[in-house]
């Protein structure tokens, strides 16, 4: 009988383990979006950019309780092919309002702010400035992937680029 017991016991561990490793194994064209250096200060991106002369991609989610949010991020910003499309043209920035993560006060309130400046109204939204914080364009999720999504912020940005010279 203890035998017995054993042997069930290894055999329900071996069971959460198989469970928590098919949780936890990304699907193989998806990479953490931490490959993309994502900033939370927005004075510190907002410097950078201007250093940089590169447009700011700013980033609201609501990151822990949001289904389009975590849609978005699944099937866009983690993608390798928007981090290979994008990754080195803007600063990026991630302004997070979580329902069940306490952020700091500083980040919370800067982060209330920028979506009071924005007019950001819903979750997920991406707000495109250029280096100078003037508002380029705002966008929301859209069915296609990365790499059609990184196309469409490309395209916005040329277009953008040519009006201003």
């Amino acid at each position: 009988m203890r035998q017995y017991f054993k042997s069930l016991a290894l055999a329900a561990l071996l069971a959460c383990g198989g469970v928590l490793t098919l949780h936890a194994a990304p699907a193989a064209n998806v990479q953490q979006k931490d490959q993309i250096n994502w900033l939370t200060d927005f004075s510190q991106a907002s410097a950078l950019a201007k250093k940089e002369s590169k447009p700011l991609f700013l980033y609201f989610t609501g990151s822990d309780w949001c289904p389009w949010c975590k849609k978005m991020d699944k099937e866009i910003i983690s993608t390798t092919g928007f981090q290979k499309a994008l990754g080195n043209s803007c600063i990026f920035v991630y302004l997070d309002f979580p329902h069940y993560t306490a952020l700091d006060k500083k980040t919370q309130e800067q982060n209330e702010g920028l979506m009071k400046t924005y007019g950001v109204r819903g979750f997920p939204t991406v707000i495109l400035l250029d280096p100078n914080q003037k508002k380029i364009a705002q966008l929301g999720y859209e069915q296609g992937g990365g790499e059609a999504f990184a196309e469409k912020v490309q395209k916005t940005l040329e277009t953008y680029a040519k009006t201003q010279h």
